[in-house]
């Protein structure tokens, strides 16, 4: 293997080839957007450059009305928030944009992102022990709980309502949260 060196090979570039002029794009980028059905300029615009008026509504995700209520009631109580993080790239980078939201909320948010390595994969019962000790009244998961019933109860037991964001699949059930 030693002396090999990788080689590319695209099939021909069919739609692409307008899209390099049309946005500006290398003649790879182009192939890339085209394939994955980007062909027409317009398209790859939109693709490169989304607008805040082509996101889906927030009203259509199910449950948001509970989410927020809770949300609002914690900030003007006053109450300790924990946003309980996952460690992969798309946890971390949701927690930091939730955390910077609940910051200019005013709101007392603190973060736990488990260590990939001593905590493992998921929502834990002695983290959740923990933040219910402390006086947190709701835990807010970011990109993990789908899979967490037994420990969503847990903070149910103990008093702290809990709102899941987690774009995975969940086992058996839905965890009993205020809002998933």
């Amino acid at each position: 293997m030693a002396g090999l060196k990788p080689r590319w090979v695209f099939s021909e570039a069919g739609p692409a080839s307008g899209l390099e002029a049309a946005c500006g794009l290398t003649p790879a980028i182009a192939r890339v957007l085209a394939r994955r059905g980007f062909g027409e300029a317009a398209d790859a615009q939109r693709y490169l450059h989304p607008s805040m008026a082509e996101l889906h509504p927030t009203a259509l995700l199910l449950g948001i009305d509970k989410a927020v209520a809770r949300i609002e009631r914690a900030i003007r109580a006053g109450e300790k928030i924990l946003l309980y993080g996952d460690y992969d790239v798309d946890g971390t980078s949701a927690l930091v944009i939730l955390k910077t939201t609940f910051d200019l909320l005013g709101a007392k948010a603190e973060t736990f992102v488990p260590h990939r390595v001593l905590d493992g994969y998921g929502m834990k019962e002695d983290r959740i022990r923990t933040a219910a000790a402390e006086g947190v009244g709701l835990i807010v998961s970011v990109d993990t709980g789908i899979r967490a019933g037994e420990v969503v109860s847990l903070a149910s037991e103990l008093g702290v309502d809990t709102i899941v964001t987690d774009h995975h699949l969940p086992d058996v059930e839905i965890p009993r949260a205020v809002a998933v």
